[in-house]
């Protein structure tokens, strides 16, 4: 029996076609340390057009509303709060886990995250300094 080694760029497939399979999925929290547990993950790529359609569990949506004073909506029961949650391929060592995430660390801390979409525009969300929040085009948003 051949077996399938998928050649789709990371890329390609986190927009296009997704991820599912079988993990240990690693829960971490900021109040907690790390819950492992075996599981059946998918990841399916999500879009919307049009202003009104913004997610609104995403950061992004729900910052953009408590910096304009209004009210936000209740998170989920079963939606990730302040979990991170790490899906290591069957490819991955412990020591590509290790540089992945320092990689991404390293980003993070220089240009940000991406934490949603709020009015069409996707919302970046910078770890210091003024403006907390700048739009995909590096532009302070305007709430």
């Amino acid at each position: 029996m051949d077996q399938f080694e998928c050649d789709e760029c990371l890329g390609d497939k986190a927009i296009s076609s997704g991820y599912e399979g079988l993990t240990l999925a690693y829960a971490i929290s900021v109040h907690e340390g790390e819950v492992i547990t075996l599981c059946d993950y998918t990841v399916t790529p999500f879009t919307t057009d049009g202003p009104k359609n913004d997610p609104q569990e995403t950061r992004a949506y729900r910052e953009m509303l408590r910096s304009q004073g209004k009210e936000v909506p209740k998170i989920g029961e079963s939606a990730l709060r302040d979990e991170l949650v790490i899906l290591p391929g069957a490819a991955m060592s412990p020591a590509d886990v290790v540089k992945a995430l320092k990689n991404f660390i390293k980003h993070v801390e220089k240009d940000g995250m991406y934490i949603g979409k709020y009015k069409d525009d996707f919302i970046r969300e910078k770890t210091a300094g003024e403006p907390r929040f700048v739009s995909e085009l590096g532009k302070p948003v305007r709430c």
